[in-house]
């Protein structure tokens, strides 16, 4: 009863309310959300270079991504550490040794990074605008924030920001709903390290939601242990084939995987728990033809 409640008081928000980028329905509004997710977690994805520098860094270059992880602190002390402006608008605006460029940003820690909105986005062979993916924002903060470190080769930090991205993408799984809803995505990122948790979103075009927290119940260990990290795998969909009878343009569907948690004893790995199946339910909305999910909606079953 409560869940049907909540619904239908939902339901009553326009999919356009959901999003908070500055523009919705072309793509950017995810994108933004994208740049914020990644900026507020690099730790988590920069970790998955360190931990087993899996991106194949220099000495130099770990020395430098180090930095950038000891500083992210004071870069999020700042009121709006990255904003966003469109060189169509503001023509030269992103404009570097003649080139157009993704971002700019200035040679102090703190200063804002701005990010060129014309190009977060490119349009699909179906003619629909798709928004830059987690490993390709990585690169670009990355990039951006050697410069706080005094890092001025533009070709340098191309190189560097790369690695990141070429191992994310790599690493990063993501699970599209169906053919009539790839809108509807789920991405996990586990990090081969202690200290690190797994992430876990879910995007469906407009919104990005952050679910971390609701696999951590999953994440146990015994008794005298320490839940040190984890590893997501085998993760899925389900859902059900007819839509819920008091509201017919509301569909229930479930993440499912299996969650390994790493259990510590003395900050030493143990291998102590045998993991546990998850399950994440939430509300799917039809609106003119697209499967959105529904905010708030999200539920353990």
């Amino acid at each position: 009863m409560l869940r049907t409640l909540l619904i239908s008081a939902l339901l009553m928000i326009p999919a356009s309310a959901w999003s908070r980028g500055d523009v919705v329905g072309n793509g950017i509004g995810l994108a933004e959300k994208r740049f914020h997710y990644v900026f507020q977690n690099i730790e988590s994805f920069v970790g998955l270079c360190l931990s087993g520098n899996l991106c194949k860094l220099t000495a130099s270059e770990q020395a430098l991504a180090l930095k950038i992880l000891e500083a992210m602190p004071q870069e999020r002390l700042q009121k709006k550490p990255l904003q966003f402006e469109s060189e169509k608008k503001r023509p030269g605006f992103f404009v570097i040794d003649g080139k157009v460029k993704a971002a700019k940003t200035g040679p102090r820690i703190g200063v804002p990074i701005y990010i060129n909105l014309d190009m977060t986005v490119r349009q699909t062979f179906y003619g629909s605008s798709e928004p830059m993916g987690e490993p390709e924002v990585l690169s670009i903060l990355m990039h951006e924030l050697g410069h706080h470190h005094g890092i001025e080769d533009e070709d340098q930090l191309d190189i560097f920001g790369s690695k990141f991205q070429t191992a994310l993408a790599a690493e990063l799984q993501r699970v599209e709903l169906g053919f009539h809803a790839a809108n509807v995505q789920v991405s996990v990122l586990n990090t081969p390290a202690l200290g690190v948790l797994p992430q876990v979103w879910i995007t469906d075009g407009l919104q990005m939601f952050d679910l971390s927290h609701m696999v951590l119940p999953y994440l146990t260990c015994p008794a005298g242990y320490t839940m040190s990290g984890g590893h997501i795998s085998n993760t899925h969909w389900s859902w059900k084939t007819t839509p819920d009878p008091t509201h017919p343009a509301v569909w229930y569907i479930w993440i499912e995987g299996f969650a390994m948690p790493y259990c510590t004893r003395g900050g030493v790995y143990q291998s102590v728990s045998q993991g546990s199946l998850f399950k994440i339910g939430m509300a799917l909305s039809f609106q003119n033809t697209y499967y959105f999910v529904v905010p708030g909606s999200f539920f353990h079953n």
